[in-house]
């Protein structure tokens, strides 16, 4: 008997498909969480960074030069 072009999915299939693609969607948030998480404390290190910068220029800055 000819399918006629259709697919026929059975709904173990279906079900397998779901449980496959919602393990991924977790996996991939987490790993988004995980980088976002990494990434904004990179950028605080930085600015941590370039704040104390900041103040040993400006603390140089209000000694005469040559003192």
């Amino acid at each position: 008997m000819p399918s006629n072009g259709k697919k026929v999915c059975f709904e173990v299939e279906i079900d397998c498909w779901y449980v496959i693609q919602e393990v991924l969607d977790r996996e991939a948030m987490q790993e988004f969480r995980i980088m976002n998480r990494a990434l904004d404390s990179v950028a605080e290190m930085f600015e941590n960074a370039e704040s104390a910068r900041s103040e040993r220029n400006f603390e140089s800055s209000k000694t005469p030069a040559g003192v």
